[in-house]
């Protein structure tokens, strides 16, 4: 059984997937070992046990205690005790993904414990720093991290989910890596965290710890299923955005506008800019499409305090929606 080592934590299992390969060591642990054991009775949740469904997999609590991960495309398996120490794995037929899927859980909770974190980005890294560009879905944040590693000589680090050390913010890289498939087993202290927005121009704006928080919120992984490792993920992302300065980055989706963003961020930091305070809806309104026209209407209390309602173009009632 080989053992595998992914930021301070260490995994000794007898089946891993593909991208474990980088992420072996013969070094002694001297850290949480999380063991993964295979099985050959698939684990069984009491039929009454709740269920909490997500995109890839099932979890319930067993009535021993433990955690059962249940996989949503294969019959593969895995019960881990509340500290994601221990585990048997089930998988009756050959499922790379669904290993990695499996096995990223248990390392995932578990960094959470030690005060660590998953963050859904693109990282590159180039002359011992690190940079991280996160974002929704589609925004374009691998595209611009590209053409820093293609216009500046930067190399990915993790293409989609590095594993980050808060304390210290220090970006390693993991052995998922989602479609990029990128798994360098490296680690690099963080300049920064990009919050990618699509724009013709470059600016870089530096935001509030409320409005990191607010963003990175949506980005980080979160086991909903456990409230004590949930509350712990917050914890761990106060002490992240207390270490690492978090920016709005707003920028085309070519050369130059990373060749531009770099001379900001290295050269030129006194024209990062503070974010305003973000945009708040006031309670209390609803917008109507009347007649081809759209309405921002009171209701509530607000009937009493507000004489009529507000004519709404189509961008500003986009805005309120």
């Amino acid at each position: 059984m080989n053992t595998y080592k992914i930021t301070d934590i260490y995994l000794s299992s007898e089946k891993v997937s593909s991208g474990f390969e980088p992420f072996i060591t013969k070094e002694k642990p001297e850290g949480d070992i999380i063991t993964v054991k295979l099985t050959d009775k698939k684990p069984e949740a009491d039929k009454k046990a709740k269920q909490i469904q997500t995109e890839n997999f099932n979890v319930c609590r067993m009535n021993n205690g433990n955690w059962l991960f249940t996989s949503v495309k294969s019959d593969m398996c895995m019960e881990i005790s509340p500290d994601y120490l221990n585990a048997v794995l089930y998988c009756s037929e050959e499922n790379d993904v669904e290993l990695a899927l499996l096995l990223r859980i248990a390392i995932e909770c578990r960094m959470i414990l030690r005060g660590n974190l998953s963050l859904h980005s693109a990282c590159i890294e180039k002359d011992g720093i690190a940079l991280n560009f996160s974002g929704v879905s589609g925004v374009g944040k691998s595209t611009r991290a590209a053409k820093w590693v293609e216009a500046l000589g930067f190399q990915f680090l993790s293409g989609d989910r590095p594993a980050i050390m808060t304390e210290k913010g220090i970006a390693c890289g993991a052995p998922w890596d989602g479609k990029e498939d990128i798994h360098r087993n490296i680690c690099r202290p963080i300049k920064m965290i990009f919050d990618v927005r699509r724009a013709p121009f470059v600016r870089v704006r530096k935001l509030s710890n409320e409005q990191a928080y607010a963003f990175l919120v949506k980005q980080i992984f979160i086991p909903m299923w456990d409230s004590e490792a949930s509350m712990y993920a917050f914890m761990n992302l106060r002490r992240l955005i207390k270490n690492v300065p978090v920016c709005r980055l707003f920028s085309p989706p070519y050369g130059e506008g990373a060749r531009s963003s770099f001379d900001i961020v290295f050269n030129n930091s006194q024209n990062i800019l503070t974010e305003e305070k973000d945009m708040k809806i006031k309670d209390e309104f609803i917008v109507r499409n009347m007649m081809g026209e759209y309405m921002a209407i009171p209701t509530g209390d607000n009937i009493a305090k507000f004489d009529g309602s507000v004519v709404l173009n189509e961008v500003s009632a986009f805005i309120v929606n």
